[in-house]
């Protein structure tokens, strides 16, 4: 039993190494989002910046493809980072899995002893109560 206890304890800190992937992977993927979203916001700052100054309208054009090169690889990044993180979720879950198999068959371990004991018991109190009976009826 004691190297059940081993293996369930190992798998269960491979689950919690798991987890910490997927968290750092979404909370990445949070920070692409928040990112995109600040460019993007920039952007129609710089536009509108650009449409109340002709001098600015010069460079524009410049800025705004930067920001279209920027994006693309913002989302390249992103969509790479969705990727891996489905790959974390599923490898998540067959580790849940492979966790909560252990567990079980350590549980049904755990009840057949009990009822080993339990059984064991009752027939030593059997025996000493048959002994009893003997000893009376002699």
């Amino acid at each position: 039993m004691k190297g059940l206890d081993t293996l369930i304890r190992m798998h269960k800190w491979q689950l919690d190494e798991k987890r910490r992937g997927v968290v750092a992977l979404e909370q990445f993927a949070d920070k692409l989002r928040r990112e995109r979203q600040k460019l993007l916001l920039d952007f129609e700052d710089e536009k509108q910046a650009a449409s109340r100054a002709p001098e600015a309208a010069f460079t524009f054009e410049a800025y705004a493809r930067s920001v279209k090169d920027r994006l693309a690889r913002l989302e390249r990044s992103l969509d790479k980072i969705l990727d891996e993180l489905e790959a974390a979720r599923a490898a998540l879950s067959e580790a849940f899995q492979e966790v909560k198999r252990y567990e079980i068959a350590q549980s049904n371990r755990d009840r057949k002893q009990r009822e080993a004991e339990r059984r064991a018991e009752r027939e030593a109190i059997d025996e000493i109560g048959l002994n009893q009976f003997r000893r009376k009826s002699a």
